[in-house]
């Protein structure tokens, strides 16, 4: 991993920072039911070539955040990821390209605006695998607005 932010942390910021290469998620929030990451910013990042897994995770236990200004490309899995515990967080002014699935929302009480949005269509290192460019579950009030989505495989570029 490249940058892990793990169990309860507030008032945090990662920015200008390249991140090149790593085996599995490039930067991860965890924590467990009873810890939080909250009040962050991951801003105006260079994120690049996980070979097995995701750029941006937040995992577990992570909200009222913002992710804006990165570029992540060439991660096998998701360029962006925020899981289902995932609350009131602001992805926006993103570029990332050349991901598995470029972004993924399990819980749509999230923000997602004005990103290019890029992705294969499938994981990296499982091809049969189709995906959506975008993927987004469990919508019940969140908004995607402005974003241009593309897709280098074609199919579905947004479920």
């Amino acid at each position: 991993m490249g940058i892990s932010v793990c169990y309860t942390n507030l008032y945090f910021t990662i920015k200008l920072t390249e991140i090149d290469g790593c085996h599995d998620k490039e930067i991860i929030l965890y924590g467990y039911s009873s810890d939080i990451n909250k009040y962050f910013t991951i801003s105006d990042n260079i994120i690049k070539n996980s070979p097995y897994e995701d750029g941006i995770t937040l995992y577990t236990q992570s909200t009222d955040g913002i992710i804006e200004n990165n570029l992540v490309e060439n991660c096998s899995r998701y360029g962006i990821i925020l899981n289902p515990t995932i609350e009131r967080v602001i992805v926006r002014n993103n570029v990332v390209k050349n991901c598995g699935q470029a972004l993924f929302v399990g819980n749509s009480n999230n923000t997602i605006e004005d990103n290019y949005l890029e992705g294969i269509g499938h994981f990296g290192r499982v091809p049969a695998s189709k995906r959506a460019s975008v993927y987004i579950s469990s919508c019940n009030g969140g908004t995607l607005k402005r974003c241009t989505i593309s897709q280098v495989d074609k199919t579905a570029q947004l479920l």
